[in-house]
């Protein structure tokens, strides 16, 4: 008898997590739930840190290929790009 409660008990345990996953609101995320989202994985803060880091190595290449052909270009070639650049990017 004490086996048969305890199966039972087992059994209704484990199911009662399959029931708590299902969801009968099969709707699509809102707006709001996808900037939500956003927040809690702070996607924001990622795309930010990515953005400088492809800013500073596209001044570095910059600087590279300006250092190459520094006499084919104008003096000011590389303070008019790098500007651009840093406008893009902010």
């Amino acid at each position: 008898m004490r086996r048969l409660v305890l199966v039972v008990a087992a059994v209704f345990f484990l199911s009662w997590s399959g029931f708590a996953q299902t969801s009968s609101d099969d709707s699509p995320a809102t707006k709001g739930d996808v900037e939500r989202y956003f927040q809690l994985v702070k996607s924001s803060d990622m795309v930010k840190k990515m953005m400088a880091t492809m800013a500073q190595s596209i001044h570095q290449l910059i600087h590279e290929q300006y250092v190459k052909h520094q006499d084919e270009l104008p003096s000011d070639y590389e303070a008019k790009i790098d500007a651009m650049v840093s406008e893009t990017f902010d």
